[in-house]
């Protein structure tokens, strides 16, 4: 029996097809960058039902702003926090920022939470974090 009439396996065809269009893999197919995202930029499960988490919020504001606008705000984070008699602060680009909620939520949960996240005062800024899109990227050999 000769070989010329055989139809290829599933295999050698896969890689005739891998030759053919390179195909750029993320950490070379273990995870894709969603997944990668959420394990190590999400690790809090959701707020509501606890499921995995696909995105997060938070809410920052700077430091003078909310000693102007909520002094008593203020006054409780001093009292409450457990690392002494200050204000936990995060170094900004814009200057220091106090964080003032930091959320995270499903994918069943998600539309809730933006709603919430909507509500807040004028003065206070909201960072939601999706993570990356999964998209393939694939390029094809010239010639």
């Amino acid at each position: 029996m000769s070989d010329e009439g055989k139809k290829p396996s599933n295999g050698e065809s896969r890689q005739k097809w891998q030759d053919a269009v390179n195909v750029k893999r993320f950490m070379n197919g273990r995870m894709t960058p969603s997944e990668a995202h959420r394990m190590y930029a999400i690790k809090n499960p959701c707020y509501v039902c606890g499921a995995p988490a696909v995105m997060r919020i938070r809410v920052l504001v700077q430091l003078a702003e909310l000693m102007k606008q909520a002094p008593q705000f203020v006054a409780t984070i001093v009292a409450l926090n457990p690392e002494g008699p200050m204000i936990p602060v995060i170094p900004t680009t814009y200057g220091p920022m106090v964080k003032v909620s930091d959320v995270a939520a499903c994918s069943h949960c998600q539309k809730d939470a933006e709603h919430a996240a909507s509500q807040h005062p004028s003065w206070a800024i909201v960072e939601i974090d999706r993570g990356p899109k999964d998209v393939v990227q694939t390029q094809v050999p010239r010639g």
